[in-house]
């Protein structure tokens, strides 16, 4: 069963991660990290396009 908690976590884990890392020789990590999860979402939605249900 979906419930969104997974999500929900792995929201407050990057947020943290991001207040954590700001200002530290790791900021880039995180940047690199949100880009990634920005790409990563940017192409399930071409798969969801490309592939409509029916």
């Amino acid at each position: 069963m979906v419930t969104g908690n997974y999500d929900s976590l792995n929201l407050a884990f990057y947020d943290e991660l991001g207040r954590y890392f700001s200002g530290s020789p790791y900021e880039n990590l995180y940047i690199s990290y949100m880009k990634r999860h920005e790409r990563i979402a940017l192409n399930m939605v071409d798969v969801v396009k490309e592939n409509p249900g029916g």
